[in-house]
């Protein structure tokens, strides 16, 4: 029976101790993969989408000038300096993805068709966020009027 306990303590000890050894290469190779997709870019994309999106709510040029300098200064902090983007990114991969799979996500974004998107990615999200943008804006109206028919219907 000793035997027995003995052997199984051992087989969870080296369970576990190989269960921490693939987080740790996981976390390695997302940390590769944030280094080769050039997170700066994705942020200073977010940035500017955040400003667009103040500069649309027509405030004071005061005001506008305090609310894109305090969102600035938090995504700042709060994004980058406190690694809340990272350690959401690193949770959220490790959590959908095997090693394996992260492997081939970081040998993708390290082949040149890889490459070509990164470096057109912030093209390609202030394309499609501008398009939508429009297009909100142009189909606003119908919208509102749905709502207004549904609140009076209730």
């Amino acid at each position: 029976m000793k035997n027995i306990l003995i052997f199984l303590s051992c087989v969870i000890y080296f369970s576990e101790i190989n269960a921490n050894e693939t987080i740790d290469k996981k976390e390695k190779v997302i940390s590769e993969i944030f280094e080769v997709i050039d997170v700066e870019d994705a942020i200073s994309t977010f940035r500017e989408t955040m400003v667009n999106f103040i500069k649309q709510r027509n405030m004071s040029p005061e005001l506008e000038k305090i609310y894109i300098e305090e969102t600035e200064r938090f995504i700042q902090e709060e994004f980058i300096e406190k690694g809340f983007l990272f350690n959401l990114h690193v949770e959220s991969y490790k959590k959908h993805f095997t090693l394996q799979e992260l492997e081939q996500i970081l040998a993708w974004h390290k082949s040149a068709v890889g490459k070509k998107l990164q470096s057109i990615l912030p093209e390609l999200t202030s394309d499609i966020l501008a398009s939508t943008q429009k297009y909100w804006a142009k189909h606003s109206r119908k919208i509102q009027k749905r709502i207004n028919r549904r609140i009076r219907n209730q």
